[in-house]
């Protein structure tokens, strides 16, 4: 739940960074308020079941293959330390690569909308799907 408006306003600063004439100064509170003023108190969780989708895909491959990995690691017997740490690394880059044309699919999502409040027109009536995203390379 907190998550959406820190990946809204994240995103916010990032295509006004890209602007001719920035207008936000790099303030998180400056971004997340004009597309309040834009959009409503929903525009910061615009894009959350996309969000939603990316950590779904990230937590069930992190927890299907730390397990697997620890008992890999510590060969069957004693689980030490390092094989608990080599276990959580890897799962973690495991979910990082699984879940990452989901994340792509959100970015894009929530960019189609913030580009669109920030030029005072509607956002897109549908979200651009993972395959278009990729496909336009963004």
């Amino acid at each position: 739940v907190l998550c959406a408006p820190l990946e809204v306003g994240k995103l916010a600063l990032q295509l006004d960074a890209m602007a001719a004439a920035p207008k936000y100064a790099n303030q998180l509170k400056l971004a997340t308020s004009s597309l309040v003023a834009a959009a409503g108190p929903l525009a910061l969780y615009c894009g959350y079941a996309a969000l939603q989708c990316r950590q779904a895909v990230w937590t069930a491959v992190y927890f299907a293959s730390r397990p697997m990995l620890t008992d890999l690691l510590s060969g069957g017997g004693e689980v030490t330390g390092l094989a608990t740490f080599g276990a959580g690394l890897g799962a973690g880059v495991l979910g990082a690569v699984a879940n990452c044309p989901f994340d792509v699919s959100r970015s894009v999502a929530q960019k189609a909308c913030i580009a669109a409040w920030q030029a005072g027109e509607a956002a897109p009536a549908a979200a651009p799907v993972v395959g278009a995203a990729l496909a336009a390379g963004r």
